[in-house]
């Protein structure tokens, strides 16, 4: 079996490098995870996480894979106004570069910004904000890519009665 990432991987990777390059403000502050301890120094961040996939069969090979990707963005300030518009500044160029890069290096087949939240919380001296980015990110894989295997044994095994060890020789 060919030892290599899973797509998700892959994709989750490519967006981190898109964000890094296309995001100057945050260039060396896109973290690939969910939860990251952030200073006030290490603020404004991007933090970019896979929550989910939904999973359709094709045929007997082929899956289309439907991956929910957030980016969310992290700032704080003075007061809420201040905030806000910095983040709205910021989910613009992540859009921008998410249109500009819409394959994220050839990792998927179509991307798609299906909503936005926001959220602020006073810390004391500084309000700290976010917005969320959620993206609908379809990519194709064949079954082997999470069996392993051989494609033709995959499909082989598919069919009522077949017996791998009589119809494909080791």
């Amino acid at each position: 079996m060919v030892d290599r990432a899973h797509q998700r991987k892959l994709i989750r990777q490519a967006v981190v490098s898109v964000l890094k390059s296309g995001v100057p403000a945050v260039s060396n502050r896109v973290f690939p995870q969910r939860k990251i301890p952030l200073e006030e120094s290490k603020l404004p961040a991007i933090l970019v996480y896979t929550t989910s996939e939904n999973v359709e069969k094709l045929d007997n090979i082929n899956y289309k894979r439907t991956l929910k990707l957030s980016i969310e963005i992290i700032n704080d300030g003075d007061d809420e106004i201040t905030v806000a518009e910095s983040l709205d500044d910021l989910a613009q160029s992540v859009e921008l570069t998410v249109l500009d890069n819409e394959f994220f290096n050839d990792t998927i087949h179509m991307s798609i910004l299906t909503s936005s939240e926001e959220a602020f919380e006073d810390q004391g001296k500084n309000i700290v904000g976010a917005v969320r980015l959620q993206y609908d990110l379809i990519y194709y894989t064949e079954s082997v890519a999470d069996e392993g295997g051989n494609a033709l044994e995959s499909m082989a095994g598919n069919i009522a009665g077949y017996e791998s060890e009589n119809q494909f020789p080791q």
